[in-house]
């Protein structure tokens, strides 16, 4: 009689966590992401950031063409028409601003990527010019130039705004051993970017010369002789 009861013990409780291990299973394989995506014809990804969803943004190489893929189900669209010039390297914050690297154009554009409109654009240089990588701080978002010793930082205002003003950027150009070189450009004043200097600007151009320590200016320095101008 009591084996009995141990086996009809045993047997509910298989049964209940039997029966509550199923719904798991069929929810593990609902949420299998596929192992392949598939772009449109003539798209050349290059640069892709995750946003919520979870959703992915996919820049075309081609003409700049922002397209907006669902990674679960791997249907997607274009979200945002591009200018014509490639897009590159990607940033998305937590606003939904998508921040693009223009490539060969030289140039960075600002998008909502809720509505598809261009907030801002920037240029940067003129070629020979890559702009490629992108990436954001609560203060700026820097841009790399694969063809140019320069990083293009843009400053952000408060929750991460973006400058509506194109000129309105700062231009980061080392000097080798010499030190650094921070070029700024733009009709504000600035006073407090970490990039700046002691000086603000009003207009224009200013150039700030960082020493480098122990370089040659230091050094210079030290030895009571005047360093490079």
């Amino acid at each position: 009689m009591l084996r009995r009861l141990f086996a009809l013990a045993f047997a509910v409780i298989a049964l209940t966590f039997g029966a509550a291990a199923a719904p798991a299973t069929a929810d593990h394989r609902t949420l299998t992401f596929p192992d392949r995506l598939e772009l449109p014809d003539g798209f050349w990804p290059e640069g892709i950031a995750i946003g919520r969803g979870p959703t992915a943004w996919v820049g075309s190489l081609v003409d700049g063409d922002i397209y907006r893929l669902d990674l679960r189900t791997g249907r997607g669209e274009v979200a945002i028409e591009g200018p014509g010039t490639g897009a590159v390297g990607l940033a998305l914050d937590h606003q939904g601003r998508l921040f693009v690297s223009g490539g060969f154009a030289g140039d960075a554009r600002v998008y909502d990527v809720h509505s598809g409109d261009l907030l801002a654009s920037y240029s940067f240089a003129d070629a020979p010019t890559v702009v490629n990588d992108v990436t954001l701080t609560r203060r700026a978002a820097y841009f790399t130039d694969s063809s140019n010793p320069t990083l293009y930082v843009v400053p952000l205002g408060r929750n991460g705004q973006p400058p509506a003003d194109e000129d309105k950027f700062f231009r980061l150009e080392p000097l080798g051993r010499l030190g650094a070189d921070a070029r700024c450009r733009g009709h504000q004043r600035q006073r407090h970017h970490p990039h700046a200097g002691r000086t603000g600007v009003a207009g224009g151009e200013h150039r700030h010369r960082q020493l480098v320590p122990g370089g040659p200016e230091e050094r210079a320095r030290r030895r009571g002789r005047p360093g490079r101008p």
